[in-house]
């Protein structure tokens, strides 16, 4: 979470023009006009931005705690707040993904929003861009990244394998 994130996505291709507006305060808050890709990555970075302000706030009253004064409740509480925040943003992003065409902030969505994207959210990802932009370097990154990790995803089959006797 970034109160002041490293910049603003914008997508810029063939010459194409777009308005981008900033304003600086306590947060970064931006508004792109201009085309249909920039306006989806646009809902996308305010479905961000909106969710690092609850974290910041959230953060702001954990740090305001007394460490050696909070008792075992107290912890748990912190703790299940702050699952049900995550919960919270990957619903959001999955809903942002989930009715959308695969754009370039669905890729946006499924690999820089949360620090452990899980399994189900890249390749749903995926399979939309697979069909919007096929051939799309980033259509297939999102392909490599599902192949290699979804075999490790809690669920799936385990890779067959051998292993010598406990004797050796």
């Amino acid at each position: 979470n970034s109160d002041k994130p490293p910049g603003v996505p914008v997508i810029l291709e063939n010459k194409q023009k777009i308005k981008v507006e900033i304003t600086l305060g306590d947060f970064i808050e931006a508004e792109l006009k201009g085309d249909k890709a920039n306006e989806k990555l646009n809902i996308l970075y305010k479905l961000y931005m909106g969710h690092n302000k609850v974290m910041s706030e959230f953060q702001g009253r954990v740090n305001a705690l007394d460490p050696n004064a909070a008792n075992d409740s107290v912890k748990m509480a912190i703790d299940t707040e702050f699952k049900g925040l995550n919960d919270k943003m990957y619903k959001e992003i999955r809903a942002f993904v989930n009715p959308h065409e695969g754009t370039l902030a669905t890729y946006f969505a499924a690999t820089y929003l949360m620090q452990e994207t899980p399994v189900t959210l890249i390749e749903e990802a995926a399979n939309k861009m697979k069909t919007t932009l096929p051939k799309s370097s980033y259509t297939l990154e999102l392909e490599n990244r599902v192949a290699s990790v979804k075999p490790l995803d809690k669920g799936s089959l385990a890779p067959d394998i051998s292993l010598t006797a406990p004797d050796g």
